[in-house]
């Protein structure tokens, strides 16, 4: 109980952590933390809501205008940027799941 009680105190946490002989895995913390955090950033920008409120059309099949679109989206690159990125993801993990049940399990 004594060890465990010393081994937990954050002070000889961090020195562990920071002595020559385990610099790597401070390296390895905090690389990884810093790729969360740039994860979850991206993530939540790809999946915050856009602006529609000035399209040029309401939704629907029979009020769509291709032209008015292109004039639309033509404005607005970072729009299409951020939903090509968002299909790309979507798509990417539809097919990691094909690709796991053709090379995994061995059918498709």
């Amino acid at each position: 109980p004594d060890q465990l009680a010393s081994s937990l105190d954050p002070t000889s946490l961090l020195s562990e952590l920071v002595s020559p002989t385990n610099s790597w895995h401070a390296i390895a913390i905090a690389s990884l933390a810093t790729g969360a955090l740039l994860l979850s950033l991206f993530t939540s920008f790809l999946n915050s809501p856009d602006d529609y409120s000035s399209a040029p059309y309401e939704p629907g099949t029979d009020s769509y205008d291709p032209i008015q679109a292109e004039e639309f989206y033509k404005s607005r690159p970072l729009m299409v940027a951020k939903r090509i990125l968002r299909l790309a993801s979507l798509t990417a993990v539809f097919n990691t799941g094909l690709l796991f049940d053709w090379l995994v399990l061995g059918k498709l």
